[in-house]
C-alpha cells in the first residue's frame, strides 16, 4: 500500500470517488508520533462547533502522570484506561474496568446515532475482538458514519476485521475533509 498526496488516502480498490467504500467509515491510518488522536479530535470538535452531532470516544494522555482516559465528546466524562502497575511492570496497563464503561458511549451511539461516531483508536485489543471493537463494529455494519485510527502495525489485523472495506485516510486535516465530503460520504448537507 502506498500514501497519495492526491487523496490523502492509501490506496487500495476501493479508496478512489469513483468506487465510494460500501462502508461509511474511516480510520487514520498512523505511525509513531503522527498525532492522530490530536487530529482526531480537532475534526471532531470543529464539526461540532459547525453544528454537526458527533458522538463517540476521544482519548487523552495526562502530562502529569502518563494515565489515559476516554472522554466523551458529548458529555465530557471521563474514563480511565490505563492503571499504574508499578515501575519495572511488563503487564498491560489496560484497566479493563474503565473501558467496559466507556463502552456505553457507543452503545449509546448505536440507539440514537449521532451524525458521525468517533472511535478513538482500533489497536491490539480491537484487533483481538476486544475493548471497544464489537460496538465499533456493530456502528460500521448498521450504517453509522464512523471515524477511527488505527496504528499502522495493526493495519493488516484491522482490514481482516472489517474486511477491507473501511476507507484509509492520511493523518492529514485535508484528507479527514476530503472523506467528510466527498460522494458516499457522511456529510450530505453540503451536496
Amino acid at each position: 500500500m502506498t500514501e497519495t498526496a492526491i487523496t490523502g488516502q492509501t490506496t487500495g480498490p476501493a479508496d478512489d470517488d469513483s468506487h465510494p467504500h460500501p462502508l461509511r467509515a474511516a480510520a487514520l491510518v498512523f505511525g509513531e508520533g503522527e498525532g492522530a488522536g490530536d487530529l482526531l479530535e480537532a475534526f471532531a470538535r470543529r464539526l461540532m462547533a459547525q453544528g454537526v452531532r458527533v458522538g463517540g470516544l476521544v482519548q487523552r494522555t495526562e502530562k502529569t502522570c502518563g494515565m489515559r482516559f476516554l472522554v466523551d465528546l458529548e458529555s465530557g466524562a471521563r474514563f480511565p484506561i490505563s492503571q499504574d502497575l508499578g515501575k519495572g511492570s511488563e503487564s498491560c496497563t489496560i484497566d479493563v474496568e474503565g473501558m467496559a464503561e466507556a463502552t456505553a458511549v457507543l452503545r449509546r451511539a448505536l440507539d440514537d446515532p449521532p451524525e458521525l461516531l468517533i472511535v478513538n483508536k482500533f489497536g491490539r485489543l480491537e484487533c483481538e475482538g476486544e475493548g471497544l471493537a464489537a460496538e465499533a463494529l456493530e456502528a460500521m455494519a448498521g450504517g453509522l458514519a464512523v471515524l477511527t485510527t488505527v496504528d499502522r502495525k495493526y493495519l493488516e489485523a484491522f482490514e481482516a476485521v472489517t474486511g477491507g472495506l473501511v476507507a484509509r485516510l492520511a493523518v492529514d486535516a485535508d484528507a479527514l475533509e476530503r472523506w467528510w465530503r466527498s460522494p458516499g460520504s457522511p456529510d450530505r448537507r453540503g451536496k
